[in-house]
């Protein structure tokens, strides 16, 4: 994976990142990161699974009404 590549992927992750108390006390920040990438991946899937069902036609009702 390339720098920008990475950069990405980091963004991604780190919106999602948000270690409980008890992790950040015990020392498990990985499986918060774990748990964030997990979500990220997930929530992708579920965007792509949308693009692969969208019509043309749906495309275009919804262009016609300026959704971006």
């Amino acid at each position: 994976m390339d720098r920008f590549g990475k950069e990405r992927a980091v963004r991604s992750v780190s919106g999602y990142y948000f270690p409980r108390p008890h992790e950040v006390c015990l020392g498990k920040n990985e499986d918060a990161f774990n748990r964030a990438k997990q979500e990220v991946i997930s929530n992708m899937k579920n965007h792509i699974t949308e693009i692969e069902n969208l019509s043309y036609e749906d495309f275009l009702n919804l262009a016609k009404k300026g959704i971006d």
